[in-house]
């Protein structure tokens, strides 16, 4: 489960897939789940499909935290987030590019080799057991699986329908290890909740900011995201770095994957609170996105065009996809889109497509594509003042 991205940060950890990739993995791993169940002679150590889907599995959100000013966040330190800089770390991440190439012997011996280092290491042990139902060895999966959950793997968001599980999703005994994860991550999202981050606009005016909301891609976190709020806060935008409604384990964060809902009350109690209102404008509300948050930041826009004027759409991709057709545009109100796309990354039909949706419903629009893959443009520092003076209608 994962390629890696480059975000506005860096290159980060598992992420989604594009949004038409999604959807054939999601058809792939339902075909997979019938069908591949075990040997034979397992037959007798398997239990009846699971809906994870149903109330009582699905992926619990916890309450989102209160938004605070940079200034403030500086001071309180680097909140949960995992210490890439170890060689443990690093062999994790050699594993998970070699499993993602296909290359199950290499990415056994990193994760053994991370592991090694690092004992404790959960999720090594469990991208383990990924690696070996991918290989076909689907006993040596179930031991590693287990492994994880001994030593405390809680990530339930993330192994909440890993396709890469297939072959032993219907083994005896996964389903209470299954809630024996999603307990524990109840446990530990209490502390790993994300906190909004605020950067006030740097340019001075008599009337409240235009406001710009940064939503980053599934795996990453809104730290990553800082450097371009500061960039947005110098084009006059009060800028918030908006982390994830969902923890990972490792201190990343995912938006939800069934519903736009818990994005959407997420963004209207951060711009609902004190520190937002008194400072910005918000009838002149954006949203940037990127990979899954690109997602969730164009249909919500599309969706809600009384409270979102326009969005920075990136890499769109990630799950759900649930708006088909934008709001049209009025008269008093004309919302502004700007989608991007690698020409390399597989999602240009879907974007431009989009695009045209957004022009027959009246919206102003700007599509701008870059010669790589699933990333920000390499020019973007110098395209960023162009798109603030297009959203702001100064162009």
């Amino acid at each position: 489960m994962a390629t890696k991205i480059t975000s506005a940060g860096s290159g980060r950890r598992r992420s989604e897939i594009g949004f038409i990739g999604a959807t054939l993995a999601v058809l792939l791993f339902t075909l997979l789940a019938t069908a591949c169940g075990g040997d034979e002679d397992q037959a007798s150590a398997t239990e009846s499909p699971l809906d994870f889907h149903a109330a009582d599995w699905v992926i619990p959100c916890p309450d989102p935290r209160a938004p605070v000013l940079f200034s403030s966040y500086q001071r309180q330190g680097r909140r949960g987030i995992y210490d890439e800089a170890t060689p443990a770390f690093e062999s994790y991440e050699a594993g998970n590019t070699s499993k993602d190439r296909g290359d199950y012997q290499a990415a056994a011996t990193a994760y053994e080799e991370a592991l090694r280092l690092e004992p404790g290491m959960a999720h090594a042990a469990y991208q383990l057991a990924c690696n070996q139902a991918l290989r076909g060895m689907a006993d040596d999966a179930w031991t590693w699986f287990q492994k994880a959950c001994e030593l405390g793997f809680s990530d339930y968001a993330f192994c909440w329908d890993d396709r890469e599980l297939a072959t032993i999703r219907n083994r005896k005994g996964f389903a209470e290890r299954m809630r024996e994860i999603r307990r524990r991550s109840l446990e530990v999202a209490k502390t790993r909740t994300g906190t909004p981050v605020v950067f006030p606009s740097m340019v001075d005016g008599p009337d409240r900011s235009p406001i710009m909301m940064l939503l980053h891609g599934y795996g990453d976190h809104q730290e990553a995201y800082f450097g371009e709020a500061r960039a947005w806060a110098a084009h006059g935008f009060l800028a918030v770095a908006v982390p994830a409604s969902v923890p990972l384990q490792l201190g990343g964060y995912k938006w939800a994957e069934t519903s736009l809902d818990v994005t959407h009350a997420q963004l209207q109690a951060i711009l609902s609170s004190d520190l937002v209102k008194e400072r910005g404008d918000l009838a002149r509300v954006h949203l940037l996105g990127f990979s899954q948050g690109a997602g969730h930041a164009l249909q919500l826009t599309a969706a809600h065009t009384d409270l979102y004027l326009g969005v920075v759409a990136i890499g769109i991709g990630g799950k759900p996809w649930l708006v088909e057709r934008p709001e049209l545009a009025t008269e008093e109100r004309v919302p502004s889109a700007v989608l991007v796309y690698g020409e390399n990354e597989g999602i240009s039909n879907f974007t431009l497509a989009w695009s045209k949706r957004l022009q027959q419903a009246g919206w102003r629009r700007r599509v701008e594509s870059h010669p790589g893959e699933h990333h920000f443009p390499e020019n973007w520092e110098e395209l960023r003042p162009a798109l603030a003076d297009f959203l702001l209608g100064r162009d």
